[in-house]
Parts: C-alpha cells; structure tokens; sequence
C-alpha cells in the first residue's frame, strides 16, 4: 500500500474512532475507553475537519516537488444500490477486487488522486422518492468498497443523490466523509454543496468542483433531484451556471489547477447537447483547466475550447450487468509548468466486471470510435494520449 492509501484508511481509523467517542456520555468514558484525553480528541476532530476540505498527502504529494507528474484519474457512474444485480454478483463473489481487472485495480490505487461518481445514497434511513422510476440505496457499511478501490474523492452531483429524501443524502456525505472519502457537489446547504475541494499534491494545490445540470424542474424523472438553498439540503444544480461560475472563479483564486466534474447531457446517446457545449465553455471562461462530463451512461467525446480539454461522458465505470465501453481518463500534470498531459484509457463493464481493455485490436477500435466522436480534430495516439487538433 502506497504512502497516500495509508493516509487515506488513517483518516478513516480516526473518523471511526472520533464516532465511538462521540457517543460516550463524557471525557472520562471517552480516556478509559480509549486512552485517548478529551484534548486529543479535539485535535483529531480539528485535523479530520481540515484533511476534509483540504488534503496533503503525503508520499503523493507534500511540500517539496519531487519533479514527477502529479496522477489524476477520473471514473464515471459508479453505483452500489441494494436489490439489483451489480450488488447481488459483488455480494457472491465476496470481495469488490472480484468486480474488476488486476491492472484497473492497480490504476485506481496508484493515482495520486481518484474520482469517481458515487450514483446513490448511503443510508438506512428516508423513504424513495415518489413517482421516481429508479431510486438507489445502499447499506451505511458498503462504503468500504470505495476504500479497497482507492477512491480518493466522490461526486455527489448527481440525480439520484436525492433519491431517499433529505436524511438519506445527509447519511450519504457524513458516511463517505468518515471513511475518508472527500464529497462535492452536495451537502446541508447551497454553501456546503459548492464548495471545492483542494488537495496539495507535489507542492501544488489541484481543486475540484462538482455540480449537475440534468435536474430540471418539471422533468417527470430528473427533476426530482433537489437542489440546495441557502437553508435546505440538496445537490450543486449548475441549471443556471451563476453559481458554478462563481465557484469555478473560487477555485481558481485559490488553486493551481481547476477540475470541474460535471453530471449533464442526455442518456444513451454520444450526441451532445448545446447546453453542454455552453456550459463547458461557461466554466473554463471561469478558469476552469479541465472538464469533464458524466451521466449520459455511454462514453462521449472530446473537444478543447480555449486549449483546455473537455470530455463530456466517461460512461459507466461499474453501475449495471449491462454492456458498456467506458474509461478512465487521467490527467498527468507537470508540477513545475501546471500542463497537463491527458490521456484514454479504454475500460468495457460486462457482467458486473469492469476491465481495462489491453488487446491491441481492441484498445485501436475504442480509440479510433472515441476520435471519430471527437470534436475539433483531436488526436488520440495509440496509447490513449489526447491532443488537441488544428480545428
């Protein structure tokens, strides 16, 4: 395990430990039960606050620049929802590693930074949201999953963050959080749902913001999504891009590369939507450095506005048994210069499994059909590396 993956299940240890001491009745139980003062506890508590909202890891990043690319992987729609087949073949076959290949599982626990869409609710608690075709929650303790894949970060802007009411989506942020997972793009209120997350990696601080634009009010299936206000709970709604804008800039002032991971786009197809096309220019107008896009469950392409890159679906990553080609798109950033060498990296889920995809005839057909989606002339080479083309 890698000095981040060590950092990472600390913080989980001592979020699991600073719950157990919560619910003793006072500093005495807590020191006899423990050994741990009241003093220490409210150090951790500070310490586990801040590793929150801004994260240092070490061996992965730190203060001195060791001159290596800082590594950031991204995924797509990961779900663990209770009753359907992705859940019923994790749980036969008894271990997530089960679920997906060697060399995947070595992608995701080696980048220095790992994100993916977390496409449910965890909790016991709420009821689904009437009317809704699909409503998706799992047990509190399947969080574990996402500490065995190395997941560093999860989005919660999505429209099925909201399937089981307000007490679900509050269970969903406290139960990543206390495993060590940083969550955007939802919370208790419109302040906490946009707030970026930054990480200092090599020296550098990498944010990201997470925001949705598919839950349109009035929409039978997507506008049942709630968005937050300044008093209520919800997900970080970009429908009107003011907000994400302003956080964008947000991020920005305080940060050396933006990452805006967006959910968006129409389902089932690799069309893109003029509002996706608006929105993406919108953001790095705004300063974002890159886009990306998810919800549409199928890969969509590439395109560069302004010199940044802009993918706009990476597609299923682990969600249904169903077919479908998808990705992990890494980001390989210079911490000296803050460029960013991007790269596809093919992935197929069948099955409940999700491979990374190494036969050569393969790996050439998904990169030439991603090309041919593509936008603007961009170029994938033989190894996935994306470059912008001459228009």
């Amino acid at each position: 395990m890698g000095a981040k993956k060590s950092w990472v299940t600390f913080i989980a240890a001592m979020s699991l430990l600073l719950t157990a001491c919560s619910q003793e009745s006072g500093a005495s139980a807590a020191e006899s039960n423990t050994g741990i003062t009241e003093e220490v506890i409210e150090t951790m508590e500070a310490e586990t606050f801040r590793v929150s909202q801004e994260i240092s890891l070490p061996g992965a990043s730190g203060g001195e620049r060791t001159g290596e690319p800082v590594t950031v992987r991204f995924a797509g729609d990961f779900c663990l929802a209770e009753g359907f087949a992705i859940t019923e073949a994790l749980d036969r076959r008894g271990d997530i590693r089960e679920c997906f290949s060697d060399d995947l599982l070595k992608l995701m626990s080696d980048a220095d930074l790992f994100m993916l869409n977390n496409e449910f609710t965890y909790s016991d608690r709420g009821t689904p949201t009437e009317g809704k075709d699909w409503t998706f929650r799992a047990g509190p303790e399947r969080v574990s999953v996402l500490n065995t894949l190395g997941v560093d970060i999860a989005g919660l802007a999505n429209n099925h963050a909201y399937d089981w009411g307000e007490d679900a989506l509050l269970d969903t942020v406290s139960t990543l959080q206390n495993a060590g997972i940083v969550t955007v793009g939802a919370g208790k209120n419109l302040e906490e749902a946009r707030k970026p997350a930054y990480f200092t990696l090599q020296g550098r601080t990498i944010s990201v913001v997470a925001a949705t634009a598919v839950e349109k009010v009035g929409d039978r299936e997507y506008g049942m999504t709630k968005a937050a206000t300044a008093d209520s709970a919800g997900v970080f709604s970009t429908i009107d891009p003011a907000d994400c804008v302003d956080t964008i800039r947000e991020a920005k002032a305080n940060s050396d590369f933006v990452f805006v991971y967006v959910h968006w786009g129409t389902e089932m197809t690799t069309e893109i939507d003029a509002d996706q096309k608006d929105l993406a220019k919108a953001y790095i107008d705004a300063g974002a450095d890159a886009v990306v896009g998810n919800h549409p469950h199928v890969l969509q392409g590439f395109e560069y506005y302004n010199g940044k890159p802009i993918l706009y679906s990476l597609g299923n990553f682990w969600f249904n048994s169903k077919d479908r080609e998808t990705c992990v798109l890494e980001f390989a950033i210079d911490p000296e210069t803050m460029e960013a060498q991007m790269k596809f990296l093919p992935c197929l889920q069948s099955d409940c499994y999700t491979k990374l995809i190494t036969e050569e005839s393969e790996k050439s057909r998904m990169i030439r059909e991603m090309t041919e989606i593509s936008f603007g002339g961009v170029s994938i080479d033989e190894n996935g590396i994306v470059t912008e083309g001459e228009g």
